[in-house]
């Protein structure tokens, strides 16, 4: 009895400073400058469209409609449409640099969460999803004490020049770790009951053809069906114990790594290129203050 008390108490302790281990946030503070970025990236590029992607002048699709809802969300008309989405590129940015980075980034994820359910045909993406999370738990962080104008009017009003970070509990990053974690052991749950997946047909298709943006490099490796099927099985044995060994500190940065390449793989191969951008601006958060004083 115990023995198993002890080792109660000793999961309990181990989940506590899992979650609660204050840290300076390094990490977040860099998710927080890159991920903004390349979430607006395919919003600028639809900043000419508003009136007809989100508005009442145009014909917005809701993601509740796609599975027989409704139209839940309000359709504005196109004068605040194009307000609320300035409001958007504009709060979205000031997180980028840090000003007024909480509330900054709640305004920014709030509509930018909106746009997208806006338009579940073409906005709403895997990459928006994954984004969209990130930015919420971005929002409950102290990602902007650190490398932001709020920390520099901070320190100029109280006077202190000297550089010190301050620490916080870690769990809002741990989240973010953890969200990566689950994506990957679910996208390999999905491609091992894919056959297609494993023989390589469904990957020949998508390099062979240009559903995102030209991709000449896939097109080329389409023709090496062993390279097809070898990297199948390394891919999904990678997505599952991506969770289980990314949080030693031994093998974190070569599962970083791999994790890099498969990403830039599927720019090079698939002509994907906001989705590895979202993912790789997401591994910052794997940045600890361990790994800052190393490098210093």
């Amino acid at each position: 009895m115990n023995r198993s008390r002890q080792q109660d108490m000793n999961l309990r302790q181990s989940l506590s400073k899992f979650f609660f281990e204050e840290q300076v946030p390094f990490g977040a503070a860099l998710t927080r400058i890159f991920l903004p970025l390349m979430a607006l990236l395919p919003m600028l590029m639809r900043f000419p469209r508003v009136r007809e992607l989100y508005s009442s002048d145009g014909t917005p699709v809701q993601m509740f409609e796609v599975f027989g809802n409704g139209e839940v969300l309000p359709v504005l008309n196109p004068g605040p449409a194009i307000m609320l989405f300035s409001l958007m590129v504009f709060c979205l940015l000031c997180a980028v640099v840090g000003w007024r980075t909480r509330l900054s980034l709640c305004i920014g994820t709030a509509l930018y969460a909106y746009f997208n359910l806006m338009d579940g045909i073409g906005t709403m993406t895997k990459y928006s999803v994954i984004a969209n999370h990130l930015l919420l738990l971005l929002t409950v962080s102290p990602c902007g004490r650190l490398w932001s104008v709020d920390e520099w009017l901070r320190k100029r009003r109280s006077g202190n020049a000297v550089a010190v970070p301050q620490a916080f509990p870690v769990w809002p990053v741990r989240l973010m770790q953890l969200l990566f974690a689950f994506v990957y052991f679910g996208a390999a749950m999905t491609k091992i009951q894919t056959e297609a997946f494993f023989s390589g047909e469904q990957m020949r298709y998508w390099m062979l053809s240009n559903w995102n943006y030209e991709n000449p490099v896939g097109e080329f490796v389409a023709m090496w069906p062993p390279v097809l099927l070898v990297s199948a099985y390394l891919t999904v044995v990678w997505e599952i114990v991506f969770g289980f060994l990314v949080w030693n500190p031994r093998l974190k940065w070569f599962v970083l790594a791999i994790g890099a390449s498969f990403h830039l793989g599927t720019w090079l191969l698939l002509g994907l290129y906001i989705f590895p951008a979202i993912c790789l601006s997401g591994y910052l958060c794997f940045v600890t203050q361990q790994d800052v004083m190393f490098v210093r």
